[in-house]
């Protein structure tokens, strides 16, 4: 049975072909192969109804859009070079929900963007159970039954904090907090599906925490 739980695993992922080239060449492996992939994200958020300059309009004019400056704490200011592409990535979304960032213009809200990223360790599945090695040296790569013995690949935890600030009072008009859980690595890629399922109930939120899942290619 456990040979069949590590590979429902793997289907659930969309691993299955390619999760032997990451047992032997690394996560690289799995950026590589990875095709078109459903990014779930756990998130949370809460709006203000009818605050000025936030609508939800399907095509954006220049008198339904509002303008925005980001803004940095300290600490994100120290790494630029991170928070720039954290930047990039959510202008792009915003842009689909008339935000402008235009810093010719006076700005109606302010936003502040926080990322963190870890690794997460959890237990190793085998394909059957452990056995020792002939040479009584470890655990051998074959169980009794014949099965390879092979470790999950790791879990890569995102955390996206979203403040939306009216820019004259300084209050909060928006707030979103976006969770995804999954095995690749390649942030630049999986960011913005993150950010776009953040923004997914804006400007009202959802006030209870739900799933929000977003198809990216390759």
């Amino acid at each position: 049975m456990a040979h069949t739980t590590t590979f429902l695993a793997l289907r659930r992922y969309g691993l299955t072909a390619c999760y032997l080239g990451w047992v032997v060449l690394g996560t690289g492996a799995l950026t590589a192969c990875a095709g078109t992939r459903l990014i779930d994200s756990e998130v949370r958020s809460f709006g203000t109804a009818g605050e000025p300059g936030m609508n939800t309009a399907a095509d954006c004019t220049d008198a339904n859009t509002a303008i925005y400056r980001f803004e940095r704490l300290p600490s994100q200011r120290a790494n630029d070079a991170r928070q720039n592409g954290l930047e990039e990535a959510a202008a792009k979304e915003l842009g689909a929900h008339c935000l402008a960032l235009n810093p010719d213009l006076t700005e109606r809200f302010s936003l502040q963007l926080e990322l963190q990223t870890d690794t997460m360790a959890r237990e190793r599945e085998f394909l059957g159970n452990r056995r020792r090695s002939t040479l009584g040296i470890g655990p051998s790569l074959l169980n009794s039954a014949g099965w390879m013995a092979l470790p999950e690949p790791p879990l890569y935890r995102y955390q996206l904090k979203l403040l939306m600030r009216n820019a004259a009072t300084k209050a909060v008009v928006f707030e979103s907090n976006a969770t995804h859980i999954g095995p690749w690595p390649d942030t630049p890629k999986i960011l913005p599906a993150i950010i776009k399922a953040a923004l997914h109930d804006y400007p009202l939120g959802s006030q209870t925490a739900r799933p929000i899942a977003i198809e990216i290619r390759p």
